[in-house]
């Protein structure tokens, strides 16, 4: 069932970068607490709006075949 889901290559990679998301982590808990409702909310619809561009340019490249490569 999880065959092929994981390579070796990033079960080796997994430990290196979860010290990075939990500093990450600590970070955004710390800024949330001394902002406010409406400071998250933008930031929030800032970061889904990055998401969602990227994904569809994602999607339109692989679509129509634009990108090198």
């Amino acid at each position: 069932m999880l065959v092929g889901l994981f390579d070796f290559h990033a079960l080796q990679l997994s430990p290196l970068a979860l010290p990075i998301m939990l500093a990450g982590t600590r970070i955004g808990e710390a800024a949330f607490h001394r902002g406010s409702d409406a400071l998250h909310r933008r930031v929030s619809m800032v970061g889904l709006g990055i998401i969602a561009m990227v994904s569809a340019f994602k999607g339109i490249d692989e679509l129509f075949g634009l990108g090198a490569g």
